[in-house]
């Protein structure tokens, strides 16, 4: 049987991995994330900030995100939390955004942009958010102190 750490891990290795793909493809393309979005980019200042926020802090983040699966007794702990946090607000943002701005909360395949927030809301972001809640709250408890056998030693 798979231990939570070796399933939150693995997980944080395959979201790592979509998380480089696609911050290198839109920083090198930044008309793709118009394209999916529905975002405007008629002027090079907000060309430069998908550049920077999409691809720049998206692959510092993933690369974050790699550095917990792969070095967990440093990073796991501060991964999961990070994430946890990230996909809960990303999720309640779309959801709030759709209910407020409208949009539907449906995912009609091919069909972009009107399918990109609820696409990520419900391919990506929620479930991470819950994964990586279970994970803290059943390892860690919420507490401060480190309840995970390798930050006993």
């Amino acid at each position: 049987m798979m231990s939570r750490e070796k399933f939150i891990r693995g997980y944080l290795f395959v979201f790592s991995f979509i998380w480089i793909f696609y911050s290198l493809f839109v920083w090198v393309r930044p008309e793709f994330l118009a394209s999916i979005s529905g975002l405007g980019l008629d002027h090079w200042s907000a060309i430069v900030e998908v550049r920077a926020m999409y691809g720049g802090l998206e692959f510092g983040l993933a690369l974050f995100a790699l550095a917990g699966a792969v070095f967990p007794l440093r990073y796991l702990r501060a991964n999961v939390l990070l994430w946890m946090l990230v996909n809960g607000f990303l999720t309640v943002g779309r959801i709030s955004g759709i209910l407020i701005d409208g949009g539907t909360f449906g995912i009609e395949l091919g069909v972009l942009p009107s399918s990109y927030n609820s696409g990520a809301l419900w391919l990506l972001e929620g479930p991470s958010a819950l994964i990586f809640a279970w994970y803290w709250f059943s390892v860690y408890h919420g507490d401060e102190a480190c309840t995970d056998r390798h930050e006993r030693r």
